[in-house]
């Protein structure tokens, strides 16, 4: 990830019946932000329609510098049919809290 993100990983558990991705969070706390690869593959793309199309990448944040609501409103909205509404918040979280 960029400088937001802070370089963590994307963590992918591998198991024959289930794949789950999850992300870092503090000191040994993972996030669960999807339930397969997939599911993460069509949330990034939904993310980066809206940053990219919608929000112009810069209009993303406040005049404070802070995340827009308005924005994070539309992010879960965007990212939550493929992660659901929790992995869309711990996928918010992940990338802007």
């Amino acid at each position: 990830m960029d400088d937001i993100g802070g370089g963590r990983p994307i963590i992918a558990e591998l198991r024959p019946e289930q794949t789950l991705i999850w992300a870092p969070h503090e000191a040994g706390t993972l996030l669960r932000i999807a339930a397969s690869l997939p599911a993460l593959l069509h949330a990034l793309a939904a993310m980066v329609d809206l940053i990219y199309g919608k929000y112009q990448v810069f209009e993303v944040f406040d005049a404070d510098g802070e995340v827009s609501g308005a924005f994070s409103e539309d992010f879960c909205s965007a990212t939550s049919p493929f992660l659901g509404a929790e992995g869309s918040l711990n996928f918010f979280e992940y990338l802007y809290g």
